[in-house]
This record gives C-alpha cells, sequence and structure tokens, in this order.
C-alpha cells in the first residue's frame, strides 16, 4: 500500500514539475521547489485555521470545475445544484481536513528533502558538516522517534520491559540527563500518565526536527 502511494506521489510531482516547466520556459527544478514549499506553507497555514465560509468558497470553486452540468444551466439552476452538492459534501471535507493537513505537511518535507537533494548535487564534494548536536532535549527524542532509532532500542531487551533501562541508554549517548529523558520518554510508553512532557505532542517541535533532517537528505515520511 505505501509503495502504490509512493508512487502516486511522485507521478503527481513529475506531473506538476512538467507543467510548470511548460509554462515557464525561464525556470528549472529549484523555481519548481521553491514555489512549492512557498504555497504549500500557505495552504498549511490556511488549513489551520479555516473558516467556514473559506470551505464553502472552496468547495463551491471545486464543484463548478468537475461537474459540467453548470456550463448549460441557468443561474438559478445551478444554485439549486450548487446548494445540493454543498449539503452533501460539506460534512465529507470538514471529516478530511486533518487529512489534508497531514498530506500537505509531508508534501512540505517531500519538497525540502527534494530541494536539498538538488542542491547538495551542485555543491563541491569538500563541503563542512551539518553540525545537529545543538538540538534540544526535546527535539533529540523526537529525531531519535523519526529515525526509528527509539522503536528499535525498544524491541530489544531489557529496554522493552524498563523504562529505567531506555531512559539510562539513551541519556548515555544524547547527553542528556536520564531524569530529563524519563520524563520525556516516559509518557510516549504509557498514554495514561501525564502528557505535557510527550515531545511527540509538541506539533512546532516535529516540525523543526523534520526539518533539520531534511536538511541531511533524510525525509521522515519515508
Amino acid at each position: 500500500m505505501y509503495y502504490y502511494l509512493y508512487n502516486q506521489e511522485n507521478e503527481r510531482y513529475d506531473r506538476e514539475l512538467k507543467r510548470f516547466l511548460n509554462e515557464n520556459n525561464d525556470k528549472n527544478e529549484v523555481d519548481f521547489l521553491n514555489l512549492g514549499i512557498k504555497e504549500t506553507e500557505a495552504k498549511i497555514k490556511l488549513y489551520e485555521n479555516i473558516t467556514d465560509e473559506q470551505i464553502m468558497e472552496e468547495l463551491r470553486s471545486n464543484l463548478q470545475k468537475r461537474y459540467k452540468v453548470f456550463k448549460t444551466a441557468t443561474p438559478e439552476r445551478r444554485e439549486q445544484i450548487i446548494e445540493q452538492l454543498l449539503e452533501r459534501e460539506y460534512p465529507q471535507f470538514v471529516k478530511e481536513i486533518p487529512n489534508i493537513r497531514k498530506n500537505l505537511k509531508n508534501r512540505l518535507v517531500d519538497f525540502n528533502v527534494r530541494l536539498n537533494r538538488f542542491n547538495l548535487a551542485q555543491q563541491k564534494s569538500e563541503e563542512d558538516l551539518l553540525d545537529l548536536s545543538d538540538a534540544k532535549g526535546t527535539e533529540k527524542i523526537i529525531m531519535l522517534k523519526l529515525l526509528g532509532i527509539f522503536d528499535f532500542l525498544k524491541s530489544k531487551e531489557p529496554f522493552s520491559a524498563s523504562t529505567n533501562a531506555l531512559a539510562a541508554a539513551i541519556s548515555g549517548f544524547t547527553g542528556i540527563k536520564v531524569t530529563t529523558v524519563q520524563s520525556y520518554i516516559n509518557p510516549i510508553n504509557n498514554i495514561n500518565v501525564d502528557q505535557k512532557n510527550n515531545p511527540l505532542r509538541n506539533e512546532k517541535a516535529i516540525q523543526k526536527v523534520k526539518t533539520k533532517l531534511a536538511s541531511i537528505g533524510f525525509n521522515p515520511s519515508n
């Protein structure tokens, strides 16, 4: 299923890039990526606080593009059809908003990864290494999770049964105090405890870490 969706996303990217280059002879793929990042960030911001009025406006626009009947219907009949369709599609659209936001954020990460890879290919080979050691403690835990290291450790003994042991190990290679690590990972491992210290509930920090990982060519969505 994931392989199918991954291919779909690549095909969508290739189609949009081809159309962009055909319509802009003086532009290149970097221009396309920069525009895509700018537009996707704007859409994410829109969908974070989208209003009913904006939803209705977008639905009306989409409906008029999808149904040919609007080209031949009278203004009165067109409005009747739109109202009927809006009544049916509005609840479905509202229900899909969380998925739309998730897909947009994944697309933004993908654009950043592609842009970074493109830039890296043009840079000289003897470039400075990117230093991510200044990441905050919460960001380091998020990074371990996105890289798969956290789940890998949890699958091993004694970490699968002992949060204390896992906290001690993570403390050893991150430099974070063991008590601090424990306060971060305890709510990750146990949903029944207070979640205020759970780094995976901090969307802003997660996006920051994803951007950092994208800067070295790693896509957390893959």
